[in-house]
């Protein structure tokens, strides 16, 4: 019986959320049984195929421009106009972008033999151009000549302004120009289990069959499809392991990746402060006593109205962890406990917690920082 397959879409660069994504599945226990993509999304789907989403992953965070595409670095690191303009200028003459450099990686990470031995089954799409035809081609690892998985690999990554990609006589395209994230190859071959990972836009499987879908999304922009420098491929790698790991865990927060939590965490951090908690509301013409959950309660209140947020309790002093997570500094590749976050407060500079402005953020910050100065 088939059980759960991968969808990858295409998109270039942004292939590297893709990695960081599988990264998280794979330590979370995802296992496929078929795995397939469009564009760069069948360069990962073979790589998951081969049992080698560790090795995806080492690949993408090596990865930079001049290992993709025919531009040099200057010697300081940064990319030269001169080498940039150069291949543009040789992609105009000799009608597309030399590819030589991605065939390469694909000939030193894919190994056809063992692709077709694997358990998983690969597939991807391209477009056959025949005249003004263009017609979808869906193809599972069966499907493909042997000897042919590269060619068709790059034949599914040939943007237009690429090279022309022929494969005996005829003219093969990127698969994302007509199927950018092929669920329904999957539905048509019988997989009712699927596994999604795209990469901007809101492509979803229109159901014309029984077919469960779970989606994988970047919570911001993954990048730009031809911007393969080291440093955006690392925070896209990075956005794509932590947004996984957000959805598969929980966790909370729109920026930071934050552990569940519930109020009694928030109580028992601020234990000893009902007196503090009284005078800062004070300060504010908010009379307030009783016990620490009342405090509490009436200071997330406060909170809430300087923050904007409607909602549980629980996501005001999320986002009030957020918030100072950002004016301190803080690291976001991690998964933090809101504590942590909230402590945070004590290295805020005094004009950033002044509660002399205006703005809600400022008061807010200002009532952190005086809850935890003394911690």
């Amino acid at each position: 019986m088939r059980k759960r397959a991968l969808c990858l879409q295409g998109g270039g660069a942004k292939g590297a959320y893709q990695a960081g994504a599988l990264k998280a599945l794979t330590e979370r226990g995802y296992r496929f049984d078929c795995a397939i993509g469009a564009s760069v999304g069948s360069l990962n789907a073979a790589l998951v195929c081969l049992g080698k989403v560790d090795l995806l992953y080492q690949l993408w965070q090596d990865l930079d421009f001049s290992d993709v595409l025919p531009i040099e670095r200057k010697e300081d690191g940064g990319l030269s106009l001169r080498s940039i303009a150069s291949a543009a200028i040789g992609a105009i003459r000799s009608a597309g972008v030399d590819t030589s450099r991605i065939r390469s990686i694909l000939e030193k990470y894919v190994d056809e033999d063992a692709l077709r031995a694997s358990d998983v089954r690969f597939g991807l799409v391209t477009v056959r151009e025949e005249g003004k035809t263009h017609t979808l081609c869906k193809l599972f690892i069966e499907d493909i000549p042997k000897g042919r998985v590269i060619d068709y690999m790059m034949a599914s990554a040939a943007l237009p302004f690429f090279k022309k990609v022929e494969i005996d006589g005829v003219r093969y395209l990127d698969g994302g120009l007509m199927d950018n994230l092929p669920i329904e190859m999957l539905a048509t071959a019988g997989y009712r289990n699927v596994t999604a990972i795209r990469l901007g836009g809101d492509i979803r499987y229109a159901t014309s069959k029984p077919i469960k879908v779970e989606y994988f999304d970047p919570s911001e922009s993954a990048g730009h499809t031809i911007n393969f420098s080291n440093a955006a491929i690392t925070r896209s790698l990075q956005l794509g392991y932590y947004d996984t790991l957000r959805k598969l865990d929980g966790l909370f927060g729109k920026k930071y990746y934050i552990k569940p939590f519930k109020m009694r965490t928030i109580r028992r951090y601020l234990k000893g402060k009902k007196d503090l908690i009284t005078d800062l509301l004070a300060e504010k013409g908010v009379r307030v006593g009783g016990t620490l959950r009342k405090r509490v309660a009436v200071l997330t209140y406060a909170l809430a109205g300087y923050l904007g947020v409607k909602g549980e309790e629980v996501e005001v002093w999320t986002a009030l962890a957020e918030l100072i997570a950002k004016q301190s500094g803080i690291n976001r590749w991690q998964v933090y406990r809101v504590e942590e976050l909230l402590d945070g407060a004590k290295t805020l500079a005094a004009d950033k917690a002044e509660d002399k402005k205006e703005d809600g953020a400022h008061k807010a910050l200002a009532i952190a920082r005086a809850l935890v100065k003394e911690k």
